[in-house]
């Protein structure tokens, strides 16, 4: 997760950053190390592009003087995967191995609110009409989404213990001795080891469910055996034994929570341009197969809540002899093509 502040920074200053990507780098944006970082990078990089007066900074010195602090500074190795540059950009000078080694020297902020709760105190973090950032139990990134609530309940040698109404997407801090477990409401639970995911509580009634990113979650009823699921990277489930509900899907989407607010408006666009487009929006690639040319044009709005499954449906309802075939969460087959 850390490395993907750079790997995004980079992108918006190329100009390669994608509609979903936005969205990832405002929210990491929130953490204030990681701010911190892109702020940092962004000034190096203007300053070597020449975007500020050269009366006011000095572009040679100020890369000796941030060369010289990462290197001074001890760091955990950091695995940044290669990002292509833009073509005339003077990206190539930096070292961006060496600039990702700067996020273990940065310390960890906490921003936790406490409040009272009847009975006993409890640490209680509430997202009034923005989404809301926290660390919890040992450094446990939190967002939670406009109006939910995450009420910490226990922490001891053995335990993590948490509450959550409301949507949160969670970076629990991996502790094999410690199950992070989430009391999703109608007592189901959530329990993880240490992985990315977003939860949706049942707390007022609704279906609790699980979204992962990485690692493995076991989401359950403590009421129920038979409601038991494992979700694994890539994999979305719901949960409700009062609904009779039990539900798995292979291929969870990013959707929800931390998703931008724009929409993708199509108005009489060269399919194939449509179709990149959408490519960069979902993070996947488009394979074309078969010597059909697609020479149709495609009128639609893509809405921000929508799925890369959703948005391959109304393609098909518009273009029904042009196949959109899912191959892994990558990659989207072409087979087909147009008749007009």
């Amino acid at each position: 997760m850390d490395s993907r502040i750079y790997i995004l920074t980079h992108k918006r200053l190329t100009g390669q950053l994608s509609f979903m990507e936005n969205s990832e780098l405002a929210r990491l944006s929130l953490i204030p190390e990681n701010k911190a970082i892109s702020e940092e990078i962004s000034y190096l990089w203007n300053i070597s592009n020449n975007y500020f007066p050269s009366k006011d900074w000095k572009k040679d010195d100020a890369k000796k003087d941030f060369l010289t602090k990462i290197r001074s500074t001890p760091a955990a190795p950091v695995t940044v995967a290669p990002v292509a540059t833009a073509v005339g950009s003077t990206a190539s000078a930096f070292n961006w191995k060496l600039i990702g080694g700067l996020a273990a020297a940065i310390a960890a902020v906490a921003l936790i609110w406490f409040l009272s709760s009847t009975g006993e105190s409890k640490e209680v973090i509430k997202a009034t009409n923005t989404i809301h950032y926290a660390e919890v139990i040992d450094d446990t990134k939190v967002w939670l989404d406009k109006g939910a609530t995450l009420t910490i309940l226990e922490e001891s040698a053995s335990v993590r213990k948490v509450a959550l109404e409301g949507e949160a997407i969670f970076d629990v801090s991996h502790d094999p001795t410690r199950p992070f477990t989430i009391d999703l409401g109608d007592n189901i639970y959530a329990e993880v080891l240490g992985t990315s995911f977003r939860a949706t509580s049942g707390h007022d009634g609704s279906v609790a469910s699980i979204s992962v990113t990485e690692g493995k979650v076991r989401l359950y009823s403590s009421d129920n055996a038979e409601y038991d699921l494992i979700l694994l990277a890539g994999e979305e489930g719901e949960l409700s034994p009062s609904k009779d509900i039990a539900f798995t899907n292979k291929s969870a989407e990013r959707k929800g929570l931390m998703n931008g607010t724009e929409k993708i408006v199509f108005s009489d666009t060269p399919i194939k341009e449509a179709l990149d487009r959408i490519g960069i929006h979902f993070g996947v690639e488009f394979e074309y197969h078969g010597d059909a040319a697609l020479t149709c044009h495609y009128t639609s709005t893509i809405m921000p809540d929508y799925t890369l499954e959703e948005t391959l449906q109304v393609i098909s309802q518009v273009h029904p002899n042009i196949t959109l075939t899912p191959a892994n969460r990558s990659t989207v087959n072409v087979d087909g093509g147009c008749t007009d």
